[in-house]
């Protein structure tokens, strides 16, 4: 069994002094977002309850999918390293970037440079998109949908480059019987965002390499909200799961309730996968977090290789 922590949107808060000429840029209006409201709703304390459980369960990897940061700035991007830090090795932790993340010009740049060993893949040096971490018979795939954009906008985009890499990569994991998980900041499938502006521009495309090559899980966050989506491709059906933010209350006030998932991977039989998710959350007043509902789903793998030994086996 192999068991991994999905978390996303963690807008580390609270929101750092805000540089004069962060005043001429975007930033402006993400600052008076934040002061507007965003700063009651993304709590430190929820963020450090929800940090303690995660630790607490032992998984064996942990999957951030973006939005560390709220606007990209220095401070933020200092803060979210330690963050990282503190949830363990990098070998046990794998992020990627959101849209926050890139908010303006060249903050990718700098965050990816400082989380680099959490966003780089198993026989390279540097980060690359999309990058591979193979746990046992699992597969992370890391993608990067996070690109500067106007005001008002946060939609993503992947792009013909990482789009064709990310084929070939499916085909050969797929080829050596892994259990492919693909991590996404914006959703992966149209109609699961919030409108245009805040979509994946070439989603369309992404579903089409999907279905083609084949995977069995899509992780993604971006829309804050817990959502299971069956998607059936050339090598079986599929699971894309949204992840609501981590650094949300769950309580029943808020508009969209925040939280993080576990998933178990449990092997039964070759190409027979059980996966188990059960969703946590700090609650309104509580003192950590609790478990606050569990679903099973069986995933059945068609085509498989000749040399498939097995299914996910816990990392050496």
């Amino acid at each position: 069994m192999f068991r991994l922590v999905h978390l996303s949107d963690t807008h580390q808060p609270p929101l750092p002094p805000l540089p004069a000429r962060a005043f001429f840029s975007k930033r402006v209006s993400g600052y008076l977002n934040w002061m507007r409201g965003r700063r009651n709703v993304h709590l430190a304390d929820v963020l450090e309850k929800t940090r303690r459980a995660i630790i607490g369960m032992n998984a064996d990897h942990i999957a951030v999918t973006g939005d560390l940061t709220n606007l990209g700035l220095p401070a933020e991007v200092k803060q979210s390293r330690s963050f990282l830090e503190s949830l363990g090795e990098p070998e046990n932790v794998t992020a990627i970037p959101g849209n926050h993340d890139a908010y303006v010009a060249g903050a990718l740049e700098e965050a990816v440079a400082a989380w680099a060993p959490f966003m780089t893949g198993d026989g390279h040096t540097e980060p690359h998109f999309p990058f591979v971490r193979r746990r046992g018979k699992v597969s992370l795939v890391g993608l990067n949908s996070a690109v500067p954009k106007p005001f008002f906008v946060s939609a993503g985009e992947l792009g013909d480059a990482q789009r064709k890499e990310l084929a070939r990569v499916l085909e050969d994991e797929g080829e050596r019987g892994a259990f492919r998980i693909v991590l996404i900041h914006h959703p992966p499938l149209e109609g699961l965002d919030n409108g245009r502006s805040k979509s994946l521009t070439d989603a369309p495309a992404l579903a089409d390499i999907l279905k083609e090559k084949g995977v069995e899980l899509v992780l993604y966050g971006h829309v804050h909200r817990y959502a299971v989506t069956p998607l059936s491709t050339s090598t079986g059906e599929a699971l894309m799961i949204g992840t609501p933010s981590a650094s949300i209350e769950a309580g029943p006030k808020r508009k969209k309730p925040g939280g993080f998932l576990s998933l178990e991977i449990d092997s039964i039989a070759q190409g027979h996968w059980n996966l188990t998710v059960e969703r946590w959350g700090v609650k309104t007043g509580s003192p950590k977090a609790e478990q606050l509902g569990k679903e099973k789903h069986n995933l059945e793998r068609t085509n498989l290789p000749a040399s498939y030994a097995g299914g996910p086996a816990k990392n050496a």
